[in-house]
């Protein structure tokens, strides 16, 4: 799957560049390009082709409403991220109602954009290629967004939905060491990704004993 194309419409070139660098920081996406307006938003779509759009509410010339109203009517489908530093309910009815695929309210920590983005990035990767698509896969796309706080410190929510997707495919069980070779990871940090797995009950673990030494711990997704 290529790279997903970000265009971030914002109108504060401070918050341009941390979200451009929240963006960056996570493997898969890349910022296209940028603009301070709807209107210049309009015009950056159409030269940049993007497949996300990070979009702002507040802004001058034509809001973010009305950009995306302006783009829907133009027939241009990509998704958007909408940010807005209000409350009023109003807003995220509207926006659903065009369309928009995650609604961040401001102040919002950059963990809970990166979360967005890497949910944004496992929907894709579900999606790519299918010519059908199951009931297991919808709930897993629509499932809550978690922020990082919401697991141990020191542990990255994308690689644990990494490991995850991984469990998923293998039917049999496996060993650290194997996750940790597939998916190109040091086997201490393999180790403590499968240990919290197992504390939250999603997957399994059993001792395989062999003629001599200590048994090996044997992974599994739980059923």
């Amino acid at each position: 799957m290529k790279e997903i194309r970000v265009l971030i419409i914002e109108d504060d070139p401070m918050v341009i560049d941390i979200n451009r660098k929240v963006v960056q920081d996570i493997p898969g996406f890349t910022v296209v390009g940028t603009a301070r307006s709807g209107t210049e938003g309009l015009e950056a779509i159409n030269q940049y082709k993007p497949n996300l759009v990070i979009l702002d509410i507040f802004m001058p010339q034509l809001n973010g409403l009305e950009f995306l109203k302006e783009m829907r009517k133009n027939g241009q489908d990509m998704d958007v991220i909408m940010v807005t530093a209000s409350q009023d309910p109003l807003y995220l009815k509207e926006g659903m109602r065009y369309g928009v695929v995650d609604y961040l309210i401001k102040p919002f920590r950059l963990d809970r954009l990166k979360a967005s983005l890497e949910n944004y990035l496992n929907m894709a990767r579900r999606l790519h290629g299918k010519k059908s698509i199951s009931q297991e896969d919808i709930d897993s796309m629509v499932k809550k967004t978690k922020v990082e706080e919401d697991i141990p410190k020191g542990l990255s929510l994308y690689t644990l939905n990494i490991i995850k997707e991984f469990i998923k495919e293998k039917k049999q069980s496996f060993t650290a060491d194997e996750i940790a070779d597939n998916l190109g990871l040091a086997r201490v940090t393999a180790r403590r990704y499968l240990e919290y797995l197992v504390m939250t009950q999603e997957v399994e673990i059993s001792l395989e004993y062999g003629s001599i030494g200590r048994p090996v711990k044997k992974y599994k997704e739980k059923a």
